[in-house]
């Protein structure tokens, strides 16, 4: 009877320890994965620019642009801050990358051409 007691104590201080260090790994796991918002000083928002079309595959935002040379590049000017530049490129190559994510997910479908497999 006493050495029940004495295996089930073990067991379950086994089993408290062991939930408390794993407990205590995720918490310090949590704390070096955190990564803070970046901090930028910039209001600009998408609203805040207004993309002209200067020619057929020629673009401009502000001193800004992107256009296509003669040999089927596209080009791209950018000024600003980080930020800016971020939001600048993607008011000027929106539809570039739309059709990008397109033929992406095209790919994979003919990769994996099962539809359940492709969901999951």
């Amino acid at each position: 009877m006493w050495s029940q007691n004495k295996i089930a104590r073990r067991f379950i201080r086994f089993i408290s320890i062991f939930f408390l260090g794993t407990g205590i790994l995720f918490g310090i796991f949590l704390w070096l994965i955190y990564v803070p918002a970046p901090k930028f000083e910039s209001t600009k928002t998408i609203e805040s620019y207004k993309r002209v079309q200067v020619g057929p595959d020629h673009f401009q935002v502000d001193r800004c642009w992107l256009k296509k040379n003669k040999y089927g590049i596209w080009e791209m000017y950018l000024e600003g801050s980080p930020y800016e530049r971020g939001l600048i490129y993607g008011i000027l190559a929106k539809e570039l990358m739309e059709k990008q994510e397109v033929h992406f997910v095209n790919q994979i479908k003919e990769m994996i051409p099962s539809a359940f497999f492709f969901r999951f």
